[in-house]
């Protein structure tokens, strides 16, 4: 009798979410009409295996409950660790595919296991989605890094450059005598900030440029040529 209930508990549904996922993959990748009908039956049948195990662990972790080992509490504990994130995609899931909801990427959980992962749009070719954290570097000369850390969620370039000048301040002392950095971080207000903090020589290449200011550029500030080297 116990190894009937301990199979029912704990069905392996695997190779079903497996098949499906690579079904939905397939789906995606189609153009044809009724791919779209084709990803929704997919998906509907992925939420049912989904939703499905997830009442099972919900099982299990009310047996656990009553089970005073060491290894039956390691094992609630991981349960209850991944249940509520597993709640959250299926929630994510019905609004985004069939709600045709927009969802906030604050409220997108991409990775059961790091669950702090962020969704990176850095909007470049063929990588327009990427996902993990952002490490901003602070390089003084002789790409020596001055100072790093990890953003938090996907925040713009141009909100960091103000920092990076702030902390090269009180890391030596003095403002840097000049400053470069790439096109995501112009900005008038920026352009100015550095101005105002003393640094002499700043290059911020703006995101639309015309080839022929580009070209008068090195005849406009002699320094321009090195700096955007240095950038």
């Amino acid at each position: 009798m116990e190894r009937v209930a301990t199979k029912s508990w704990f069905r392996d549904r695997t190779c079903t979410a497996k098949k499906l996922t690579r079904a939905i993959v397939n789906d995606v990748r189609k153009r044809q009409e009724g791919a779209k009908v084709e990803l929704q039956s997919a998906f509907r049948r992925l939420l049912q295996v989904t939703q499905a195990t997830l009442h099972q662990a919900q099982r299990v972790a009310e047996q656990l409950q009553q089970v005073d080992s060491a290894a039956a509490q390691r094992l609630l504990t991981t349960l209850t660790t991944f249940m509520p994130r597993v709640t959250q995609v299926i929630d994510q899931t019905i609004r985004r595919v069939f709600d045709s909801e927009s969802v906030p990427a604050a409220d997108k959980l991409v990775s059961l296991f790091e669950p702090h992962t962020a969704i990176i749009r850095r909007h470049k070719a063929g990588k327009e989605t990427e996902f993990g954290h952002k490490v901003w570097l602070d390089e003084v000369e002789g790409a020596i890094v001055s100072h790093w850390s990890v953003l938090e969620g996907n925040p713009s370039d141009e909100r960091q450059w103000q920092p990076a000048l702030d902390c090269h301040k009180r890391l030596f002392g003095k403002p840097s005598d000049q400053a470069s950095g790439d096109r995501g971080l112009y900005s008038p207000t920026n352009e100015t900030y550095a101005h105002q903090q003393g640094v002499k020589h700043i290059i911020l290449t703006k995101r639309v440029i015309s080839l022929r200011l580009a070209a008068m550029k090195p005849a406009l500030v002699p320094s321009w040529k090195t700096l955007s080297q240095w950038r």
